[in-house]
Order: structure tokens, then C-alpha cells, then sequence
């Protein structure tokens, strides 16, 4: 038989390109000197060495069809099922590719992708929040769409059982060979780790909803500027005072701003911010004519607010509440209520920050994007819910 690097075949006037099978040499070729396999227990490993090597050896940017498993048997003496069990650990560690046709093939060095990957962006993931907040959900979605169509691969970490500030995660976070972490609402204690990730290579990104400055490419949510329309709106309707749950983080920053519009904040007991009733019964014994209610606690807020949908209903039509994002209720629990909400729109974030980083158009560390926050007034409470 004749052979030739290429043979074509003319089908319908069409030519079609055919490459021929390359075929390993033959085993009593690359390995004549070879007399038998150690005896049990090592058989198994010598068998898998001699596998491993002989693949290693001949590989190359093409796949390539190896030996079969009746092939080996014969020449090493072994049972089949011996031979069986070695190619698996071969797949495992992907020296070796399965085929349909019960073919096996080597594979090749270089694997070549189906579409060209940019990057890798790493996106640590609160687990909890990601379960029980529409927010969360939305935006790790809008950031691997918008990631995706930029040609990166965003790779979600779930933050579970491991501190994000602790040893441990962080090296989890360098298992994952990222080329960008982008961080959604990181805590200040994170940014030893940050700094580490930085030190191997790893380009970190934050997106800030704090007031505590990071020392990487940031996108702040422009809360100072969003808390100033939110106290020029109340003191032009006439609100006098505010209730509110206050939060440490940030609570001091948005009590000095409503307080420069004359605003009177009181303040609800910190052993109450977990007791839903506790709350609700301090708010019955104040008037909330010319009021409004704040709660700063925003993600326990949701939550106490999830599990009494009745009595939110109640307070809802009582008092005018600013919520710090979406009420997880279902729609029908609150059929006619309003509420006020600050809000990022994470589709139009994401498109700003995988643009950014496509064009490589980082912020520089220190000067911080900031991000739009919308303050709505009065619209429908169920919109805000976890169905809508």
C-alpha cells in the first residue's frame, strides 16, 4: 500500500482534505530490551511508569492514537483489567483522551480551545448572600456575561467554610492560577490577602461599597453622593426625623450628611437589631408623621424582614422606609406597599468593568471609579422582591 501524507477524496465536486492516522511505533520497537514486570504488589506501579513514560515521550501538539489495552496486555503479560486500571489514572491526569469509538489517543501538549480566552477572572462569591439576595445573584451573573462576551473566563470561588481573610482561603485563591480577583463588596480585614494575591502575579480588583479605601483598581459606590440626595429629597418634603438601625461602618459617614439637613436621627437599640418584633414594637411608639425608618443593617434587615412577610407589611404601610437593597419577599406578601431604595445597577456596572479591563483601563490605585448609585423613591415594594 502506498503511503501518502495526504489523500483526497472528490464528493459532489466538493474536495475534501483528509489527514492520515500516525501511528506509534510498535512496543517491541521502543522498548527491546525489555524482559518482565516486577512481581505484586509492584506490578501495577512498574506497569503505570512504563505507560506514563512511553506517553510522555511521544507526545506532541496532535493527537495521537496510542496503544490498545489488548496491545499492552500482550507485550507486558498482565491482565487486562491491570492495564485498564492504569489507563483510567492516565485519563485522571490527562495524558490520555477516550474516544467513543473505544479508540484511545494521546493527548496533545498544546490543547487547542474552542474559543480564544483572554484571562481569568476570579470572583469570590459570598455563598450565603448569593443564595438568599437577588443583588448578589444579579451582579455575579451581570459580571460573567459581560466578562464572557469579552473573551475572559469568569471562575466563581464560593466563600463557605474558609475566613476570605484567613491563610486558607488565600490559598485557595492561588489554586485557581487567576489573572484578575475582582471582589464584590470585600471587607477591610481582606486586604492582606489582597496584597499577597498581588505578590504572585494575581491583579486584584475591588468593588467598594465602603469608605475604607483599598490599594488596588477600585470601583466605590458613590454612596456619599447618593446619602446627599437622599437628605436634600427629605428636608425639601419636610421630614424631620429619622429612626435607624445604625451599622458601624458606615452609619457615622450618612448621620453626619442627613444631619447637615437639619435631619434629627434616632437611634434603635443595638440589642433590638435582630428581633424583628422588638423593632417593629419601638417603631409603633413613635409617630412617623414627617419620619422616615432606615435600617443600615441591610442584608439582616432583609432577612428578619423575609422571615415576618405580615408584619413588614404592616410597617410598610405605617412608615416610609429607605432600603439599602432588594426586600426578599415574594410579591404576593406585599401586593400594594412602597418602599424607597439606593441602588447600583449591576448590568451597567459589569459592562463598565469587564470593558475596562478588556482595554486594560484599570483605575489607578488611589483614585477610585465611582460608581453611580440611584436613590428611588417610592416604588412598588413586591418589584424589590426575590420574584418579581
Amino acid at each position: 500500500m502506498l503511503q501518502i501524507v495526504y489523500k483526497y477524496i472528490r464528493v459532489k465536486s466538493i474536495m475534501i482534505r483528509i489527514r492520515p492516522e500516525k501511528k506509534l511505533l510498535s512496543l517491541e520497537t521502543l522498548l527491546p530490551g525489555f524482559k518482565e514486570l516486577p512481581p505484586r504488589p509492584e506490578k501495577s506501579r512498574a506497569l503505570l511508569a512504563q505507560l506514563r513514560q512511553l506517553a510522555q515521550k511521544n507526545r506532541n501538539n496532535d493527537p495521537q492514537r496510542f496503544y490498545s489495552i489488548r496491545e499492552v496486555a500482550t507485550f507486558f503479560r498482565v491482565d487486562p483489567m491491570v492495564v485498564n486500571r492504569a489507563y483510567r489514572q492516565l485519563h485522571t491526569e490527562g495524558i490520555l483522551i477516550s474516544l467513543k469509538s473505544s479508540m484511545t489517543m494521546l493527548s496533545p501538549i498544546i490543547q487547542k480551545s474552542a474559543s480564544h480566552v483572554r484571562g481569568v477572572v476570579g470572583i469570590p462569591v459570598w455563598n450565603w448572600g448569593f443564595c438568599h439576595h437577588a443583588e448578589w445573584r444579579e451582579t455575579i451573573s451581570a459580571l460573567e456575561t459581560n466578562l464572557r462576551q469579552q473573551g475572559f473566563v469568569a471562575d466563581l470561588i464560593f466563600i463557605d467554610k474558609d475566613r476570605p481573610d484567613s491563610p486558607a482561603f488565600l490559598e485557595r485563591l492561588l489554586m485557581h492560577r487567576l489573572d484578575y480577583l475582582l471582589w464584590y463588596k470585600p471587607q477591610a480585614t481582606y486586604t492582606a490577602n489582597l496584597h499577597s494575591l498581588a505578590e504572585n502575579g494575581v491583579r486584584p480588583i475591588v468593588i467598594n461599597n465602603l469608605h475604607y479605601p483599598f490599594p488596588f483598581p477600585e470601583y466605590r459606590m458613590d454612596m456619599i453622593k447618593a446619602w446627599t440626595q437622599v437628605g436634600r429629597t427629605l428636608q425639601k418634603q419636610g421630614i424631620k426625623k429619622v429612626m435607624m438601625i445604625f451599622e458601624p461602618s458606615c452609619g457615622p459617614t450618612i448621620i453626619k450628611i442627613l444631619q447637615d439637613f437639619n435631619l434629627v436621627i434616632e437611634y434603635i437599640p443595638d440589642a433590638a437589631n435582630h428581633d424583628f418584633q422588638a423593632i417593629k414594637t419601638l417603631l409603633d411608639l413613635k409617630d412617623s408623621k414627617n419620619s422616615v425608618f432606615i435600617p443600615l443593617i441591610d442584608y439582616l434587615w432583609s432577612e428578619i424582614c423575609y422571615r415576618n412577610p405580615q408584619e413588614t407589611a404592616k410597617l410598610l404601610d405605617k412608615w416610609r422606609v429607605i432600603n439599602l437593597q432588594r426586600m426578599e419577599i415574594y410579591p404576593e406578601d406585599l401586593p400594594t406597599q412602597k418602599t424607597d431604595m439606593l441602588r447600583v445597577d449591576p448590568h451597567q456596572m459589569a459592562v463598565q468593568i469587564a470593558s475596562d479591563i478588556a482595554l486594560n483601563h484599570l483605575p489607578l490605585p488611589g483614585s477610585p471609579h465611582h460608581l453611580r448609585v440611584d436613590y428611588l423613591e417610592g416604588v412598588p415594594a413586591h418589584e424589590y422582591g426575590l420574584y418579581y
